[in-house]
């Protein structure tokens, strides 16, 4: 039988504080970005351990630390780890002469913690959300809060100590730094770009499911019987989008309209049907902000449809 190890930390020393699970659900509005905000706005100082800062990330937070500019101080050790950090985003956090910054090269680094102090209580946010605008408000992200008035906490102690130690193993952010950085940096985006675009070029042959092979063969009996409606029932994960693009490859459709109930599915969507029907398709999103009724298979919400003015 095997044993099972000690726990690293006492359960009544976790059991002193306050725990929750913090994750992004656009169904029910939940996001990262809302306790993160929450959190700087109450503390008096910060410790951030975090892998990548975007643009996109920092413009979440940006307005935030402005105004908390003169009541907060913080510090933040990110690094050039794959050289996926934006310079710009660096930059933007040296304009604030109350945060200090610095940049850990030791080692492959890939933390994405958050230290939160106020008076006596101390916070931790710890998980999988770097400072980007979709880990703060869209992907799928997990992160376990944890506050505590115990300075005694050995779990708050070990997290604080690690921090400690990075810290003094980082060199600061500088603009030199950055210059230097920079040419890496956008070397580094052109290989992720170009080895993307490779993977898209190459042909790899997706094949139906069991699921889709039998829903393909009931949709091409209800075709041939001359039906023009059909509704496919299916759970979550099965393949639905996928199976659409099969239909469609079969059909010879030529022109499609894909509806789904949220904005953010339509670019998987869209690269769903060009993984079955390749890259040469004409597709476009009619959405707030894009109207590309031209394209052959167009992406849109069901509300968006619905609209007088579309």
């Amino acid at each position: 039988m095997t044993s099972i190890p000690p726990a690293a930390f006492p359960l009544n020393d976790i059991s002193a504080g306050k725990m929750d699970l913090i994750y992004n659900d656009t169904e029910s509005n939940r996001k990262v970005l809302t306790t993160l905000q929450k959190e700087i706005s109450d503390c008096d100082r910060f410790d951030f351990s975090v892998a990548f800062i975007t643009r996109s990330g920092m413009a979440c937070i940006n307005q935030l630390l402005d105004n908390t500019r003169d009541k907060v101080r913080g510090r933040i050790i990110t690094t050039d780890y794959l050289n996926f950090s934006e310079p710009a985003a660096l930059r933007q956090l040296l304009r604030f002469s109350n945060i200090e910054v610095r940049i850990y090269s030791r080692q492959n680094f890939h933390t994405k913690g958050y230290i939160f102090h106020k008076g006596k209580e101390t916070s931790l946010m710890v998980g999988s959300s770097n400072i980007t605008q979709d880990a703060l408000n869209v992907n799928k992200e997990w992160n376990i809060w944890y506050s505590t008035h115990e300075s005694d906490n050995l779990f708050l102690r070990t997290t604080v100590s690690e921090f400690e130690s990075m810290w003094k193993q980082s060199v600061p952010l500088t603009e030199e730094w950055i210059q230097e950085y920079e040419p890496r940096h956008l070397r580094s985006k052109i290989e992720r770009q170009t080895e993307l675009q490779a993977r898209r070029n190459d042909p790899v042959v997706i094949t139906p499911n069991e699921m889709q092979k039998d829903a393909l063969e009931n949709l091409c009996k209800l075709r041939n019987s001359g039906a023009d409606k059909a509704l496919l029932i299916s759970a979550t994960g099965t393949g639905k989008t996928y199976l659409s693009a099969f239909d469609v490859k079969e059909s010879h459709s030529k022109k499609v309209l894909f509806l789904v109930h949220r904005e953010q599915i339509l670019d998987d969507a869209r690269e769903s049907y060009k993984d079955i029907l390749g890259n040469g398709i004409r597709t476009g999103k009619i959405t707030g902000t894009s109207k590309d009724f031209d394209a052959d298979y167009i992406f849109s919400t069901i509300q968006t449809m619905s609209k007088k003015e579309i």
